[in-house]
């Protein structure tokens, strides 16, 4: 079945598991996993695993008559908001003419998490199917839209690719704990192997850096089998400063001192404070900040942080961010001794970052009391320290220039 290498898992939501058993054991033959919810009886507890159920057959009637789009769409908020959202949503219903208003509903009340795609299965049709119709029916069903959206099915296909290479990565992590010798299986000292790599060596997280690696080289391979399709290249600024952030950026689960971390200050440095001062940009749209440019080694073997002086400016507008950052002027930031990049936050707001290679601090990290706003990505922060780096090591030029 082709359709199966865009399915990572299947949810039924259905008040009579009759309905949809045997579709249901037709998905467990292929080894896709699969959950079922009663609408009447869910409590909002689902497994954590649900998240990777990213095709969901919905059935629109529960009990004789009963058809509620308003509690149908509040159980869809529900799961996305537990991790369940941007699902491919198949209408299991005998009702398909309430669909177009249940489309409405999710435009209005889900938003951005609202199913990606919505099908029309009718549930007639499908019951009492031998295991062949199924195949031959689920094609039809999706056979015009996979035509139609390609790079949502392309990325479907991504995501399984990506959670087939953690299983492969965690199968050859358990392979080469077997020694070759007796075939005794010892696992930590294969773990205690791999974290001898990374600092600090004697802990599971550096062992778990070393799967990480393993592991995006496993998702490279498994996704180069994915067909190529060529993409109409247009660049658009506000889109690029959206995966900017994303590519920058962390802001959840911060630990007080971590490489990376972005500390909010209550006070500039006074160079950075001069330079503001000629810029006509209210005081509300930016604020201090101290950025953390340890590298891995020195913060796992060191007590002290390296800081660099920096500003965050939040809803600019472009005027604005071309006075700031811009090649040409005099009072700004335009000098290379300056890091600076721009991005959009959740807010849509128009953002830049500047940090000051001449700001440097070094403190100890039982002195920072400050608690971090966001925390760089580690392979932003690498690039900032190289640049970091190179601006910090440059060779002068000892010939004068008329």
């Amino acid at each position: 079945m082709n359709l199966l290498k865009y399915i990572n898992g299947v949810l039924f939501i259905d008040d009579n598991r009759e309905d949809v058993e045997q579709l249901y054991k037709y998905f467990e033959k292929f080894n896709v996993p699969c959950m079922y919810i009663n609408p009447i009886d869910y409590n909002g507890e689902v497994s954590n695993s649900i998240g990777f159920a990213r095709f969901v057959f919905l059935d629109l009637e529960y009990l004789p008559g009963n058809l509620n789009l308003t509690g149908v769409v509040s159980l869809l908020r529900d799961l996305a908001e537990k991790g369940m959202k941007n699902v491919v949503l198949i209408m299991w219903t005998l009702h398909d003419d309430y669909i177009e208003e249940l489309k409405e509903l999710l435009d209005k009340k889900m938003k951005k998490d609202k199913p990606i795609l919505i099908f029309n299965a009718n549930k007639n049709k499908f019951i009492g199917l031998s295991q062949d119709e199924y195949n031959t029916k689920l094609n039809e069903l999706f056979h015009g839209s996979i035509e139609a959206n390609p790079l949502i099915f392309k990325l479907l296909e991504w995501e399984k690719s990506a959670n087939v290479a953690t299983y492969k990565t965690f199968n050859d992590i358990i392979e080469i704990s077997y020694n070759e010798t007796d075939k005794n299986f010892d696992l930590p000292l294969t773990l205690s192997n791999m974290a001898s790599q990374n600092i600090p060596n004697d802990k599971f997280s550096s062992a778990l850096n070393v799967t990480n690696d393993m592991l995006i080289d496993k998702i490279k391979y498994e996704t180069e089998k994915i067909e190529d399709l060529q993409l109409d290249v247009i660049e658009k600024k506000e889109l690029l400063r959206k995966i900017n952030f994303n590519l920058m950026f962390f802001n959840s689960s911060l630990e007080k001192t971590f490489p990376g971390n972005i500390y909010k200050m209550d006070k500039t440095s006074l160079r950075i404070e001069n330079i503001i001062n000629n810029i006509s940009i209210a005081k509300e749209k930016w604020y201090p900040i101290i950025v953390d440019m340890t590298p891995a080694c020195s913060f796992a073997h060191s007590d002290n942080l390296i800081l660099l002086n920096g500003v965050i400016f939040e809803n600019i507008t472009e005027e604005e961010r071309k006075v700031l950052i811009r090649k040409d002027g005099i009072n700004n930031f335009r000098k290379d001794e300056f890091l600076k990049d721009s991005y959009i936050k959740e807010n849509q707001g128009l953002c830049c970052i500047i940090l000051d290679c001449f700001g440097i601090n070094i403190i100890s990290k039982n002195d920072m009391t400050n608690e971090p706003v966001m925390c760089l990505k580690e392979s932003y922060r690498t690039n900032l320290q190289q640049k970091f780096g190179n601006y910090l090591g440059r060779i002068g030029d000892n010939i004068y220039h008329n």
